[in-house]
């Protein structure tokens, strides 16, 4: 998926930048997103893919932000209140039989790309924010 390249390679670099500084709570926030973007830049429109997506999800959802600095506390709840809705949709797709995902083909794809794309766009907000402050921190 084109759209979360950038995303990607900023990630990417985030991570390799924080490995081993000591700052808690940001490196396993950055490899959790990182983890994300890249599942959903490579998934196709598969239950498998879904289920996979679901526990991602919830794995970043779930993730401990206490030793994160406030800045990354509120973006990352901002992000995981985005991604908690996504994760529901997941779940509801998934949890359709083998008959209605048959007879709702093309719906049913068209669905599953709608929250790539969303997941998509709320990674790179959160990226793009992400860097902000870092800049801002760095320069200010």
């Amino acid at each position: 998926m084109r759209v979360l390249d950038g995303a990607i390679s900023v990630l990417n670099v985030a991570a390799a930048s924080v490995s081993g500084i000591g700052v808690p709570g940001v490196e396993p926030v950055i490899t959790s997103v990182l983890e994300l973007a890249t599942m959903v830049s490579t998934m196709h429109s598969n239950k498998e893919d879904l289920s996979k997506l679901t526990k991602c999800l919830d794995n970043l959802i779930a993730i401990d932000d206490s030793g994160c600095a406030d800045d990354l506390k509120i973006r990352l709840a901002a992000l995981r209140s985005q991604l908690n809705t996504i994760s529901t949709q997941c779940k509801s797709l998934a949890d359709k039989d083998r008959i209605k995902r048959f007879v709702m083909g093309k719906d049913y794809k068209e669905q599953i790309g709608g929250i790539r794309n969303s997941i998509a766009t709320h990674i790179q907000h959160f990226t793009v924010h992400s860097y902000r402050a870092t800049e801002k921190t760095t320069y200010f």
